[in-house]
């Protein structure tokens, strides 16, 4: 790019100031020219940068909007300075007494001058890595997600169960999650109650339709029990040897990924335990888990269905943990004792041990996925300079998860609309700075929302139960839904692909009062991919 060329050009003279004679009013002028000027071509290259990334500000804004749309771009600029400069740089033209000269000449040497060389060296960090996407990006042209995008569905509430999901399958026992439901049912009876459900819920039927619908890829969530090798825990493994038979069959690729491990590592109740996190303190639970990961690869390796691994689901950062409701929920409070959220230097070694189990086993095609752990900016170049070769990185991203805020349930209806875009556009451009060196897939979204209700509850005092408020609130329903799945469509195209959560919810009719006794079962319907293709919601 020829405006990087003059700005790396001009920082060669400018970065020569410090040496010169200072107190030389002459030298004083010669060494403001020169920041005017690499200033200039700083926000200008600012610019042009903002245009490759496809930002509005790029056509029309001022230095000012450039710089502060910049920061939310590229972490190696310091905004407050850029400011500073800007403002020093109007103010320029105006000095005329050698003190503030003098000023802006020291202001120039210690702070400006390192951040245009910081600048710089964050800009070759971003070319290099851009570099070897391209690279990576043409040994895998034949890989889902880089020649291809991914579209694909999550097969959740199948190997690994969800109450919310079917609370029918949890009724008789009353218990919260999978764990407790194991540890409350006898044994023979458990056997049964999953050899049914796992042999009906999932068919080689879906698959078809998942593929006929145009989707390329299925994410299975797996329980750390697969193999059967687990005291009380029914197996599974072989309803993903079906799986695989299914996929090959009907052209869609499989994304393995392990949603639960002993302990749990988020404590919701899709990793299995409902407010436990113990899993990282216990070294024997975290070798389990990387056995069961190399065990998959294994398996698999050969088959031609097989994306990848997913090596965790949502291990959980310290926000999530402390704003979750799960968190306080644990059934036994001694079982739950030194819970608490995944470090981050913790999370850096289990994927860097994953990636080393698993590199050697699977094919150069095969990738290896990481979630973000719900912190998607912090990864950075982190997989780069680590040498990993075919991962990707994976975030979820739920619009119904950001209303947990209280914020959110104080916004007037007419202005959520805007607010949802705000933030699905905030979520594009985090999936966008971290594209920059691993590319990233939107593992799970749905269309779900509070404004649909929202609506519905203020238009139908029923909730739109009643024949005659049903019309519009199916109307209701239909618009804001369809506006929601086009919006975060889009915004997800930035990156490799996006898979949606879920397929179906089979049996959440019968049993949907156990959830909310005053809800209806439309409240549902959009984590269910296949009422949301029925209903036309997205295209």
């Amino acid at each position: 790019m020829k405006k990087y060329e003059n700005y790396v050009s001009a920082l060669k003279s400018l970065r020569k100031a410090p040496e010169q004679d200072l107190s030389n009013d002459f030298i004083q002028s010669g060494i403001i020219d020169k920041f005017e000027l690499q200033f200039e071509l700083g926000w200008k290259l600012f610019k042009a940068l903002l245009a490759y990334e496809g930002d509005p500000v790029s056509a029309s804004g001022s230095p000012r909007d450039v710089l502060k749309t910049a920061f939310q771009y590229y972490d190696f600029m310091d905004e407050s300075l850029w400011l500073r400069m800007l403002r020093d740089r109007n103010d320029s033209a105006h000095i005329y007494d050698e003190e503030r000269a003098r000023r802006l000449v020291d202001a120039i040497i210690v702070d400006y001058i390192p951040e245009f060389e910081r600048v710089n060296q964050g800009l070759r960090s971003l070319r290099r890595s851009i570099e070897r996407l391209a690279r990576v990006t043409l040994m895998a042209l034949g890989t889902l997600g880089i020649g291809e995008q991914i579209n694909g569905v999550n097969l959740g509430n199948w190997l690994v169960l969800e109450k919310w999901m079917k609370p029918g399958i949890f009724a008789a026992s009353g218990e919260a999650d999978e764990i407790w439901l194991h540890r409350a049912t006898e044994s023979a009876e458990l056997e049964a109650l999953l050899t049914r459900h796992r042999d009906t819920y999932i068919t080689e039927a879906d698959f078809r339709n998942i593929a006929a619908h145009g989707c390329n890829l299925v994410r299975i969530p797996v329980p750390y029990f697969i193999f059967g090798d687990v005291s009380g825990h029914p197996g599974c493994i072989e309803y993903l040897d079906r799986a695989f038979d299914w996929a090959e069959r009907t052209g869609l690729k499989i994304l393995i990924d392990l949603h639960t491990v002993p302990g749990s590592q988020n404590g919701f109740d899709n990793g299995g335990l409902t407010g436990v996190v113990r899993w990282h303190h216990s070294p024997r639970a975290v070798a389990y888990a990387l056995n069961v990961l190399a065990c998959l690869a294994r398996r698999y390796r050969d088959r031609t269905a097989l994306f990848g691994i997913e090596v965790l689901n949502e291990p959980i950062d310290w926000l999530t943990y402390a704003t979750s409701s799960s968190s306080r929920q644990a059934k036994d409070n001694f079982e739950a004792r030194r819970s608490g959220p995944i470090p981050m230097v913790f999370l850096k070694r289990f994927y860097r041990e994953s990636y080393r189990r698993l590199r050697p086993i699977l094919a150069e095609n095969q990738v290896i996925v990481f979630h973000d752990g719900f912190r998607l900016g912090r990864w950075r170049d982190w997989f780069v300079r680590e040498g990993m070769r075919g991962v990707m990185l994976d975030t979820h991203i739920y619009l119904i998860m950001a209303e947990h805020f209280p914020l959110f349930r104080m916004i007037p209806e007419r202005w959520m609309m805007s607010c949802y875009r705000l933030f699905v556009r905030w979520n594009e451009r985090r999936i966008r700075r971290a594209a920059r060196y691993t590319p990233v897939i939107v593992g799970e979204w749905c269309v779900a929302n509070n404004l649909v209700n929202r609506m519905i509850a203020k238009h139908s005092g029923d909730g739109g139960r009643s024949e005659e408020n049903a019309m519009h609130s199916a109307s209701i329903r239909g618009s804001i839904y369809r506006e929601v799945a086009a919006m975060q469509r889009k915004a997800w195209s930035v990156s490799a692909g996006q898979i949606y959560w879920s397929y179906q919810l089979r049996g959440n009719r019968d049993f949907l009062p156990t959830i909310d006794p005053q809800s209806d079962t439309s409240r549902l319907d959009p984590w269910d991919f296949t009422h949301v293709w029925h209903a036309g919601w997205m295209v």
